[in-house]
């Protein structure tokens, strides 16, 4: 098994995989695409402490769901 970070791009309703060439991102759709089972959904977002901005908080978090064999 492996990891690999992918995008998915609503409008297109595909996932695409980011490639730097030439310092420029680009976006290719995978062939074939992956089905939902195979996928691994993990959140990210910074959380600011309001009584000071300068505190700030990187939360990650794994969608329970996302995989039923995930372990």
């Amino acid at each position: 098994m492996w990891y690999r970070k992918i995008f998915w791009v609503a409008s297109q309703q595909k996932y695409y995989q980011e490639v730097k060439a030439d310092g420029k991102r680009t976006y290719q759709p995978y062939d074939p695409q992956p089905t939902p089972d195979l996928l691994i959904v993990v959140d990210r977002y910074y959380a600011t402490l309001a009584a000071n901005d300068a505190y700030k908080r990187r939360v990650t978090d794994v969608e329970p769901d996302s995989n039923a064999d995930f372990e």
